[in-house]
């Protein structure tokens, strides 16, 4: 196959951990974001610390012109990596490790380290951060817990009460961010997000290394709590009356860097992210949620125009195609319906 500028091969087959050397053709999309991301960012060396098949990181090395170190533990996928590294006259270092004995016994640092389980990411971070010199990409893929089917798996894995509602995925996304954040904070490294999206059940977020305990408290201080009562969203106090509606703690702070988002390439996906990323709220509103409590009905472009008009930022959000991300609130929309 060919994804990229690398040709390769690879297992086919249902998606699980039963596949010989795992490998997801759906993710290419993923792929193809973080190759552009790194184009921007630039950096000289790469751990990709999960390996299997070797493309992420084939393509880095490839694509961004990095020294790669590529590592997995399963024998099949060492081999293969090995087959895909010669088919495409790659030279990149490759390693056999469980990946936690491999982050504790490597001797050095990287510019860039990734983190792409199968599942959540938690149990492979503390190392990743502390190899990480500048940037550091971690994903998710645990969203059940994250979104709030299993709220006492999300609290037991990540420390949060996870909410199940319509925007479930960004605040799945804020509470991987919180969790990353603290995990840094035991090291004095702070972890600042500068790129973060949701595509079906992957949580992806890109963050810069920063060092020093006062960065690290300047980070924790925009961990919190976020509650939705009745459609009206907003961040809550500890010592407030407690709503059912309360989720956290999670990330308050803001989910993309702007100067990143616009130097990345222009299609639908990216425009969506580039769109949502000047509106700084928590949350967004879900249409047809506001539909059947309003009784009202109103087509999308044109209720995002008319909030335009009157002086509101407003977009599409990549988090729910049926949604709309404002700094209107609730009270200020239902007039324009």
């Amino acid at each position: 196959m060919q994804e990229g500028k690398i040709k390769f091969e690879a297992s086919t087959g249902k998606i699980s951990k039963k596949l010989d050397v795992f490998y997801n053709p759906d993710k290419k999309i993923d792929r193809d974001l973080n190759v552009e991301i790194l184009k921007i960012l630039k950096p000289k060396t790469g751990l990709d610390l999960l390996a299997a098949s070797g493309i992420r990181g084939l393509r880095l090395a490839t694509e961004c012109s990095m020294e790669m170190t590529l590592n997995d533990l399963n024998v099949k996928a060492v081999k293969l990596i090995r087959k895909n590294a010669k088919l495409n006259n790659l030279s990149v270092k490759i390693f056999n490790q469980e990946a936690n004995h491999f982050l504790n016994s490597y001797k050095g640092k990287f510019d860039y380290v990734d983190v792409d389980p199968f599942g959540p990411p938690i149990q492979f971070l503390d190392g990743a951060i502390i190899k990480s010199k500048k940037w550091i990409g971690v994903t998710a893929t645990d969203s059940s817990a994250l979104c709030g089917s299993y709220p006492k798996a999300c609290l037991r894995k990540y420390g949060s009460k996870p909410l199940k509602t319509k925007y479930c995925h960004e605040l799945g996304i804020r509470i991987l961010i919180s969790y990353c954040i603290k995990t840094g904070a035991k090291y004095d490294i702070g972890l600042i997000p500068i790129f973060s999206y949701s595509r079906k059940d992957y949580f992806r977020v890109y963050f810069k290394i920063v060092k020093g305990a006062k960065k690290c408290d300047e980070l924790l201080k925009k961990i919190g709590y976020w509650q939705d009562k009745e459609l009206n969203m907003s961040v809550y106090e500890l010592g407030e009356k407690s709503y059912e509606n309360v989720c956290g703690p999670l990330w308050l702070g803001e989910l993309w860097d702007e100067k990143l988002v616009n130097k990345l390439p222009k299609t639908p996906f990216l425009n969506l992210i580039k769109n949502e990323s000047v509106i700084k709220t928590i949350g967004f509103y879900h249409l047809p949620q506001i539909f059947s409590k309003t009784k009202k009905n109103m087509k999308r472009e044109l209720l995002i125009e008319k909030l335009q008009k009157k002086g509101f930022k407003a977009s599409r959000t990549h988090f729910d195609l049926q949604g709309i991300r404002t700094n209107a609130k609730f009270e200020e929309i239902i007039p324009l319906l």
